[in-house]
């Protein structure tokens, strides 16, 4: 449906959806909505914690994940 990567990792609030939640998609007007409070989203995000595991993938994916930026900037060696 949409990239969610580095938001998801970085503890963004697609990184944050947990199953069950309801999400609204809107096409048209461009626009996602998580029926999730304010609240539990600020719990969900303190909670958070997430490492890439570097021992499940190629050397290769490894540097990438370590140097390569977000591709709302280009996603360009940094």
């Amino acid at each position: 449906m949409g990239y969610v990567s580095p938001e998801a990792a970085l503890a963004g609030p697609l990184g944050l959806v947990k199953e069950g939640d309801v999400i609204e998609i809107d096409v048209k007007e461009r626009r996602i909505h998580m029926e999730v409070t304010e609240e539990e989203m600020e719990k969900r995000a303190k909670e958070f914690s997430w490492k890439f595991p570097e021992g499940e993938y190629p050397r290769f994916l490894n540097l990438f994940v370590k140097n390569v930026g977000s591709m709302a900037k280009g996603g360009i060696w940094e």
